[in-house]
């Protein structure tokens, strides 16, 4: 299994922006890595919620479980 992790930081202004910028971002490793996503987690936040978008590229998203350390704020920390 090869695992490839990829850093990327915006700062917003609002919640607002999170859709539009994980869209570039996704836009931007294909075309720039010529690779595909294939599974996004988050922390059950709002402006994650793209399921359209996941499906229409064939991304995998998963929630991260409510109480669980290990898993909350990962999105936060990476």
């Amino acid at each position: 299994m090869i695992f490839l992790g990829i850093l990327g930081i915006f700062f917003l202004k609002t919640r607002l922006e999170v859709q539009g910028c994980i869209k570039s971002f996704i836009t931007l490793v294909e075309t720039q890595f010529s690779t595909i996503i294939k599974c996004i987690r988050y922390d059950q936040g709002s402006e994650f919620n793209l399921h359209q978008f996941y499906s229409l590229k064939g991304i995998e998203h998963q929630i991260s479980c409510v109480e669980t350390p290990k898993q909350n704020g990962v999105v936060e920390k990476t």
